[in-house]
């Protein structure tokens, strides 16, 4: 026995010091507890309250077991044996070992709340307990690191060498805090531009990375259980799959399930149907799916004709009801989680992969409960943002899973580039990835330039095949093959100028469109020629804001209660509800940090200053990982991010949605990170090979790619399936088009509208009208009668109305309203002043207008609502008929 201790005098000399360090400590919180200041008031013996004195007995017999814990060993070592033996037993050890880390973590968060708390009640106890939590906690984490030193043999943890990862991150670290320190002294990146400078997107909390971080690590050991080793591959893929289908069905059931009131882009309810409509940018892509299946076909060159495609659609199939069309947006969008779950696994563990797909959800449930408190984008609202980010994430996954293995999916660039090309579809800036897909090629085919050049060509494929349709047809109508109308490019070349607001470039009278479009990408290159210290003066502050815009996004504060001004203990027994979302919820959280108020300044407090460093050492942890895992394979979502985030910076926007479509990919590398830590943890206390994460040579620039090898027949299989797939898919927009070519309103002449009032029964319900009267107001020159589809009725009170411009039928006006969107031969603006809210007029409602037009909008004097076959009126205030209609 003395021989075996003697072997092994390291974990004798680490127990002796663990003991009388916890003695130490006891001491330390018996003196603390002993100098407070007493109160003559509650005094008993030697000064001290009754309160008091049982604290300090709790101590002093815990000192006193510690000694006596101490004396027992000096003289008997050999109780070491018994301890060992404990500690072997799995359950035991696993048991003690999550019991201790609980309790740090709630000591630890007790210890900070005695010092914020202002509830006097529960803060008195709190003080007062103060030396027994700070022991407690001090102990509970002590004996985390002691409990592997009795249960293993070695010393540390037998890990293969992690200078190269540590080197990296290290270097990558240095790049994070000396950009961040030039963004604390020169307000770089935070100070705002004159034009598209917007807050960061929704937050999580550092509850949900700790709760993501502890399911990974549960599905971590599960996956070691079922899964084996990296031989069982078929376990593994029923695993992956099985992990797929379950973060599919979360997001789905806490995405649909998180209640929005409104957004921006969803303004609150409002009578006559008190429904949720879309507005603004929302608005336009939905009107124009509508413009479609009521067979008018696009208007010119729409924009993102894909997502315009999948709106249309989804309402033949559900109808026009708002949250049934969001609910099936939010089945798509789930896979958002699942993409990056493979994506993540692939380029690290799918201990990160979990991480990071509950990070995406979380995210994503806290923006749709922060409609109403910050402009925002999410899955319930009708905006193309969130499915450019399921595009390029599908598309960096693949792109990946390739490079990773080139040799072994020879077909896979055609799929990649065809992905690259339907996202365009989506969002057409995307199309400066190119410039980052030259890069990667050259960096990873720099050797076999052939072999390069062959994926190159089946990647430019690809991508010709999912554009060539629209092109053709934009091309066919306007001379040019374009993804942008020209009011849009006009838009962003009136920003570049010295002075936002003061350029306008209206198309001249005569100029084709195409002219039109070569003279305003000409503004832009000359101006950018001239004036390039303009032009990174506000591009590269909007790039650096992204950036910045993605970091703040994490936790600043690593505790639960957000606001340590509630008080606790006098609130009403079991609203337990309203205590959560005073103290601990996201909306709190928001409250309490500056980033999102509009007047952030760059200052924080040195908590924020502690977490923002422990954030970006996991994201450089992550970078470090990826890149001696897979070399430059593993930095193409950064790369990727980068240039994405530069395309938005040189249209002048930043912050907001525009970095949306992105952000995935900072929470990757930050789950990356948290995933590495837990992975060197787990290696820390259970010692498994299993667990050691080691970094295999990478495939992209250690194996030898012949593209030119047996199996040309099922290379030129796949290529052909997915060349079709990917054309199929790019036509669709022109299929869809195609299929709903039957107009199902026409332009009414007078004889025709006239006929239609008389058989509406319309003079019955205006009696002082008389038929002539009706046909002298058509003859005028302003008067307008006009059949279609009503979309998105509000009334408005006097003086109310929805921010933001483009829709004048829902701007603030000093008289009380109607206002809807007419879709039939166009695409109108309605207003009609009226009192009260109509009767009825349901949304998607076929009617004929009558009215006045001036200002691009419609000012109705009386509208026929058509239901089957009974006509309801609604008329104006003052159905007098007159042009122009007079309104105050």
């Amino acid at each position: 026995m003395q021989n075996d201790l003697r072997d092994q005098g390291w974990r004798s000399r680490l127990i002796r010091i663990y003991l009388a360090t916890a003695v130490i400590e006891g001491m330390v919180a018996l003196a603390y507890l002993l100098g407070i200041p007493s109160d003559p008031a509650n005094a008993w013996i030697f000064g001290l309250s009754k309160t008091r004195l049982l604290m300090a007995a709790i101590l002093v017999i815990g000192v006193m077991v510690f000694i006596g814990l101490a004396i027992w060993f000096w003289r008997r070592p050999g109780i070491i044996t018994p301890l060992r033996t404990a500690v072997q037993r799995g359950w035991f050890y696993f048991g003690i070992l999550a019991i201790l880390l609980i309790a740090g973590v709630v000591f630890s968060h007790l210890l900070w709340l005695s010092s914020v708390l202002t509830d006097r009640f529960i803060q008195g106890w709190l003080e007062r307990l103060v030396p027994i939590i700070f022991w407690a906690g001090i102990l509970s984490f002590q004996t985390v690191f002691l409990l592997p030193v009795l249960r293993y043999e070695s010393k540390l943890p037998e890990l293969p060498s992690q200078r190269k990862i540590w080197l990296v991150s290290g270097c990558v670290f240095v790049v994070l805090i000396v950009f961040w320190g030039i963004v604390a002294l020169t307000g770089f990146g935070i100070t705002p531009d004159a034009f598209g400078w917007d807050t960061p997107g929704a937050p999580l909390l550092s509850t949900q990375i700790y709760f993501a971080w502890t399911i990974a690590f549960v599905f971590l050991i599960i996956e070691r259980f079922l899964a084996g080793d990296e031989s069982k591959s078929r376990r593994r893929l029923l695993f992956d799959l099985i992990m797929s289908f379950l973060i599919f069905g979360v997001a789905i059931q806490l995405w649909s399930q998180t209640p929005m009131e409104r957004a921006y882009y969803a303004p609150m309810p409002r009578p006559p149907n008190d429904e949720l409509y879309p507005y603004s940018d929302a608005a336009l892509y939905d009107s124009s799916a509508q413009r479609l299946l009521v067979g008018e076909g696009f208007s010119g060159i729409t924009r993102k004709p894909l997502y315009v495609i999948f709106l249309a659609l989804t309402h033949a199939l559900v109808g026009n009801e708002y949250q049934s069309v969001a609910n099936v947006q939010v089945f798509v969008l789930a896979l958002l989680p699942v993409f990056a779950y493979w994506l993540t696994k692939s380029l690290h563990s799918r201990f990160s992969g979990v991480i990071v797909a509950l990070l995406l959800i979380f995210r994503e449930k806290n923006a749709i409960t922060l409609s109403e408190d910050i402009r925002i984008v999410h899955s319930k609202v009708l905006m193309s943002d969130m499915p450019v980010a399921l595009g390029l994430l599908l598309f960096t996954w693949l792109m990946v899973a390739w490079l990773r293995e080139p040799a072994k999916r020879r077909w896979l660039p055609l799929l990649v580039g065809g992905i690259f090309g339907l996202t365009m579809l989506v969002r057409s800036n995307i199309v400066i990835l190119w410039s980052i897909l030259i890069v990667i090629f050259v960096t990873v085919f720099y050797r076999r330039p052939r072999q390069g050049f062959f994926a190159l060509v089946l990647f430019s494929i690809g991508f010709g095949l999912a554009i060539a349709p629209w092109m053709w047809r934009s091309y066919r109508l306007t001379g040019r093959a374009s993804f942008n109308d020209p009011g849009q490019v006009a838009y962003h070349a009136e920003l570049y100028t010295r002075e936002v607001g003061s350029l306008k470039l209206p198309q001249l009278p005569g100029e084709s469109e195409k002219d039109y479009i070569l003279r305003l990408n000409g503004h832009i290159r000359d101006f950018i020629l001239d004036n390039p210290d303009v032009v990174a003066g506000f591009v590269l502050p909007h790039l650096a804001h992204n950036e910045i815009s993605m970091l703040l996004t994490l936790p600043m504060s690593p505790w639960l209660l957000q606001n340590p001004n509630t008080v606790i203990y006098n609130y009403q027994v079991g609203d337990w509800l309203r205590l959560w979302d005073e103290c601990c919820s996201v909306q709190t959280y928001l409250s309490t940090t500056p980033f999102w108020s509009g007047h952030w300044t760059g200052r924080i407090s040195p908590q924020i200053g502690i977490l923002l460093g422990i954030n970006l050492m996991l994201v450089a942890l992550g970078l470090g990982a990826t890149w001696c895992r897979w070399d430059v394979v593993g930095w193409i979502p950064m790369g990727i991010a980068l240039t994405y985030s530069l395309s938005t910076a040189l249209a002048r926007y930043s912050g907001w949605r525009f970095s949306l479509p992105v952000d995935w990919v900072g929470y990757m590398y930050f789950a990356i990170g948290l995933g590495q830590v837990g992975l060197w943890g787990a290696r820390c206390f259970f010692r498994s090979t299993a667990l050691v994460d080691t970094f295999p040579e990478t495939p992209s620039t250690r194996q030898r790619i012949d593209l030119i090898e047996s199996g040309f027949a099922g290379l030129l299989r796949h290529v052909l399936i997915t060349g079709i797939s990917v054309l199929a898919i790019g036509f669709s927009p022109l299929i869809v088009e195609g299929f709903f070519d039957t107009p199902q309103f026409t332009d009414l002449s007078q004889r025709e509208a006239l006929g239609l009032l008389q058989e509406a029964g319309f003079y019955e319900q205006a009696p002082r009208l008389e038929p002539q009267e009706v046909q002298n107001f058509l003859e005028n020159d302003q008067a307008i009668y006009l059949q279609g589809r009503a979309f998105y009725p509000r009334f408005y009170p006097a003086g109310e109305g929805e921010a933001g411009s483009g829709w004048q039928a829902y701007a603030p006006r000093p008289y009380s309203r109607i206002g809807f969107t007419l879709i039939g031969t166009g695409i109108t603006q309605v207003v009609m002043e009226i009192d009260a809210p109509p009767e009825h007029l349901p949304n998607a409602s076929d009617v004929f207008v009558l009215g006045c037009e001036a200002d691009d909008i419609v000012y109705a004097l009386a509208v026929l609502v058509k239901d089957e076959t009974e006509y309801f009126f609604v008329t104006s205030s003052d159905v007098g008929l007159s042009c122009p209609h007079n309104l105050p």
